[in-house]
């Protein structure tokens, strides 16, 4: 079993600025960039709900695994900052002797004898500049959708940000 626990989130980071969307919406006026604002929020939430995985980058996350192999995939962008085992008794042994292949970690150490879990901390996410378009195009899909439908209406699934987000969803 995989666990995950997100860290802090860069502050001020969103996958589109607030002008970029008032632009795609074609928003001249400024009284409403507070609540324009909260939809853009909103849309980030939506897209890291349907992903499983941060977008915006998140700074000391932790993934555990509750299994020791030698290979570990991590279908999200990653730096790992540290990598460590978790015996019985709770207490961590770093380790050093391992290699970042691709989406893949491998463990260059056979495994503990106390083994409970292992634990690597990383950074998750994007940083703002290297943020795919594909994923851009979805939050303003979802925003434009939210600004434009603010009354009550029936939620409808935004196939087309779905669509362009398939490729990023986390799977383990």
């Amino acid at each position: 079993m995989t666990s995950i626990i997100y860290g802090t989130k860069q502050s001020n980071a969103e996958i589109v600025s607030l002008d970029m969307a008032k632009q795609n919406s074609r928003i001249e006026y400024s009284d409403e960039d507070s609540l324009i604002q909260l939809l853009l929020d909103s849309a980030t939430s939506e897209i890291e709900n349907y992903l499983s995985s941060p977008v915006i980058l998140r700074e000391d996350s932790e993934i555990y695994f509750d299994n020791f192999q030698r290979f570990y995939e991590i279908n999200m962008p990653f730096l790992i900052t540290k990598v460590e085992w978790i015996d019985k008794d709770d207490v961590k042994t770093e380790i050093t002797d391992y290699d970042v292949i691709s989406n893949e970690i491998e463990i260059g150490v056979e495994k503990p004898k106390r083994f409970e879990k292992l634990l690597i901390t990383a950074d998750l996410g994007y940083d703002m500049a290297d943020i795919p378009n594909d994923i851009k195009r979805a939050a303003l899909l979802i925003f434009s959708n939210s600004e434009t439908y603010r009354e009550s209406v029936q939620v409808k699934f935004n196939q087309s940000a779905y669509n362009l987000l398939r490729n990023y969803k986390l799977k383990w």
